[in-house]
């Protein structure tokens, strides 16, 4: 993603156009209950072979993933917070919609590829 950015930032600078990254953490919208079911729907369509191998670890990581998307922006903050961005002059390369999205990227600056994987397992409960 950060390529295309890259690219099309570059070729469409000489139109005045900026590009910019808006980074969405969690957000609170219809996704969430679709995400919630679609989960729901893996673990139900799992052969007992997969539940054996991976039931209790995908149990825990949807649950997770499930209680963090309720705890996001609402849709009109994150729209504000997109315009927000959208406005200033000159654009930034990156911008966080929402605490999360700013923690994330601050991880991915200060960081190692390791110590991320770590921190990825730990967010969604599976270390």
């Amino acid at each position: 993603m950060e390529v295309f950015a890259t690219v099309y930032r570059e070729e469409l600078r000489r139109f005045g156009i900026d590009v910019v990254v808006a980074v969405a953490g969690n957000m609170r919208t219809g996704g969430p209950a679709k995400t919630a079911s679609a989960l729901a729907r893996t673990a139900e369509r799992m052969t007992p072979q997969e539940r054996d191998l991976y039931g209790k670890a995908f149990g825990t990581f949807a649950a997770k993933l499930n209680s963090m998307q309720d705890n996001g922006l609402s849709a009109v903050d994150a729209a504000k917070r997109v315009i927000e961005i959208a406005e200033q002059n000159p654009a930034p390369r990156f911008a966080a919609v929402g605490q999360d999205a700013e923690d994330i990227l601050r991880i991915v600056r200060e960081k190692s590829d390791d110590e991320q994987d770590t921190l990825r397992l730990q967010i969604v409960g599976l270390r």
